[in-house]
């Protein structure tokens, strides 16, 4: 094998690895010791634990984590184009979140955010950090390190369940 191929297969490797490690929960911690866990249960099609239709509000926060970031290059999810759920969002995150998620329709994209031994992949609303454009101009995809993110943490609230999802508002190198 070449030396190219053998770092390949070791990225690969050790990827992997934080996705067996949180298969069931993908989870971030944030810089004030809390953390938010978003289901594996909802994939980027269908939220099968979320019944969209029984919601009774959604609150958010605005928190801040640091993380290593990979860009993950796979679907994002869409929970947010839904007109249904859009209805809870107040008007300036409305314009914030359902306007990107309407403008992108189906092609979000998803990046990865890895912390330790938890990863959360999450699509980033504001693309305006130059090493996103850098990393994406590259043939190898690597890692950038140490990134601070501004996280609007989104709490669903369901006939009595609390469910979480976590949309990336800003980066910083």
């Amino acid at each position: 094998m070449t030396n190219y191929k053998v770092k390949y297969l070791i990225a690969f490797i050790y990827f992997y690895s934080f996705f067996l490690y949180s298969q069931e929960k993908h989870c971030i911690t944030f810089t004030d010791n809390t953390y938010a866990c978003k289901s594996c249960y909802t994939d980027y099609y269908t939220y099968t634990d979320i019944d969209i239709y029984k919601i009774d509000s959604i609150h958010y926060t605005r928190k801040e984590f640091k993380a290593s970031f990979y860009p993950y290059g796979e679907k994002g999810d869409n929970f947010f184009l839904l007109d249904t759920v859009a209805r809870f969002l107040p008007k300036k995150i409305k314009r914030k979140v359902h306007n990107y998620y309407r403008k992108k329709g189906m092609d979000t994209t998803a990046y990865l955010f890895i912390q330790e031994k938890d990863s959360l992949p999450a699509v980033v609303l504001e693309k305006n950090a130059a090493f996103i454009e850098r990393m994406g101009k590259e043939k190898k995809l690597h890692i950038k390190r140490d990134v601070i993110a501004t996280a609007l943490v989104f709490s669903i609230f369901v006939k009595g369940e609390i469910y979480q999802q976590v949309v990336v508002e800003k980066l910083k190198e």
